[in-house]
């Protein structure tokens, strides 16, 4: 073994990162303990070698779940690099990187997209462009984009990280595996859901070609593929793509992951109107996330609200709102400005509002979920056109201001038309338009709508849905 202390520093210490690396993480602490200490004896804390074995100490505390150790590590050994090396050497940039994990941890998503943004332009002025590190950063600035539900720009950063894999020969490299992920589940929040298919195959193939079966990423692209063939009302193809994923989560007591299931499961009840089923399967994604991460995050009161949605869908109404209401509160007080949390505050919450015939509140609510679509995505997103979509349905329900119903239903119904035609949303907006149109006399109008919502929904549904029914009268008046 080496004589030279700095020497044994660097040996221990690359060990241990390697062990890190590997996902050996109990076995790396030790180890990286023992090179900060090789490192405090060579050199003093105040030293490059200390604060970058600190650096990677803290990121495998955060890693087992001791965040405040983990916090306190990286932030002391960030002091140090940016006074011996300056905020753009590559050492800080390696060092930020934890520091960016503890910023997305902590949803302040604001701070986390600038210092994922700075991390990139010094990986690729030392890298170059198609560098793994580098596409690994413009990775990370997808990541944190898709959590602003900036889903535009996170679509191009996914696709630029693909393209510069693919440019450089690599074929479907193992490292393809999560942008695919990544660029899917994005596609699939646009419903851009054919462009969404196409990649979830490809990561798919790729995963089960580089990976063990009972990899957790073969898990996690089930999962999500599974929600996009319950969205494309492929419900048993769906069912057994989540069967997949819940018995690699279960085996290796992924609660979070098994939560997500019970959310998607959840969804699928409900649109299929099994509330008590739903209510259930909310139930039991509610009891995973709190035991993956507590009661106070936005997995949690998310799907409380969700949870709250289907109490009331079921005729739990008192304990819908009284649940839902506490539920919205506390999401609105964590979420970030500009994120995805705090329009799902308003808009879940919403929801609970209008099952519960609580239209005035359930308006307000909406149009706030609207304002903020608009702010943070623009005006011509699928988002956007549904809280459109939402706030005429509560109009219609409160038996006013038709005129403003029919504006908002024409900009949801563009937008729509324009992203997929085939999304029961349209039908149903078009379902409501033509009652407006009806209502004020354009029967012509209304029959043309009526339609092509007939056809929309008994392609989703089928002929005894509700809706499939309701038009069916229409159109025989």
């Amino acid at each position: 073994f080496a004589d030279d202390t700095a020497t044994q520093a660097d040996i221990v210490g690359e060990l241990a990162e390697l062990q890190l690396g590997l996902g050996d993480v109990k076995q790396s602490v030790p180890n990286l303990e023992a090179a900060l200490a090789l490192h405090e004896q060579a050199h003093g804390k105040n030293s490059v070698g200390y604060a970058t074995t600190l650096n990677a100490l803290g990121s495998a505390w955060l890693t087992q779940g001791e965040t405040a150790k983990a916090t306190e590590a990286i932030e002391s050994s960030l002091v140090t690099l940016r006074q011996l090396t300056g905020d753009d050497s590559m050492a800080m940039a390696n060092a930020q990187r934890q520091q960016l994990r503890l910023l997305l941890l902590d949803g302040q998503l604001v701070k986390a997209l600038p210092l994922a943004q700075h991390i990139y332009k010094v990986y690729q002025r030392e890298h170059g462009a198609k560098h793994p590190q580098t596409l690994q950063a413009l990775y990370d600035i997808g990541g944190v984009f898709s959590q602003l539900d900036r889903l535009k720009e996170a679509e191009q950063s996914y696709r630029q990280v693909i393209d510069a894999y693919k440019g450089a020969e690599l074929g479907d490299h193992a490292a393809l595996v999560y942008p695919r992920l990544a660029l899917a589940r994005t596609l699939k929040d646009q419903q851009q859901y054919a462009q969404a298919v196409t990649q979830f195959d490809s990561a798919l193939a790729t995963a089960n070609e580089a990976l063990d079966a009972g990899h957790p990423l073969i898990g996690r692209i089930l999962l999500h593929q599974g929600d996009l063939l319950r969205r494309m009302r492929r419900y048993p193809a769906a069912e057994q793509a989540w069967q997949r994923a819940e018995q690699i989560f279960a085996k290796q007591n992924m609660q979070a992951e098994l939560g997500a299931i019970g959310i998607y499961r959840g969804a699928l009840a409900m649109e299929l109107q099994q509330f008590a089923s739903a209510v259930e399967f909310y139930k039991s994604a509610l009891a995973h996330y709190q035991a993956a991460m507590g009661p106070d995050n936005t997995f949690s009161y998310s799907a409380a609200l969700r949870l709250a949605q289907a109490r009331a869908a079921a005729g739990q109404t008192a304990l819908a709102l009284q649940e839902g209401r506490a539920a919205h509160e506390a999401l609105k007080a964590i979420a970030e400005p500009g994120s995805f949390d705090q329009t799902h505050a308003h808009a879940a919450w919403a929801e609970v509002l209008f099952v519960a015939k609580q239209w005035p509140e359930a308006e307000a609510q909406y149009r706030q979920a609207l304002a903020l679509d608009i702010a943070n995505n623009g005006s011509d997103t699928i988002d956007v056109a549904v809280s459109a979509w939402q706030i005429a349905e509560t109009l219609y329900a409160q038996n006013r201001a038709d005129a403003e119903a029919i504006t908002l239903l024409d900009q949801a119904i563009k937008i729509m038309r324009q992203t997929d035609s085939s999304d029961s949303s349209l039908g149903e907006a078009l379902l409501l338009r033509g009652k407006l149109l009806d209502r004020s006399g354009q029967r012509p109008a209304a029959v043309k709508d009526w339609r092509a919502a007939y056809t929309n929904l008994l392609e989703a549904y089928g002929a005894q849905d509700r809706r499939v029914l309701e038009l069916s009268k229409l159109l025989a008046r």
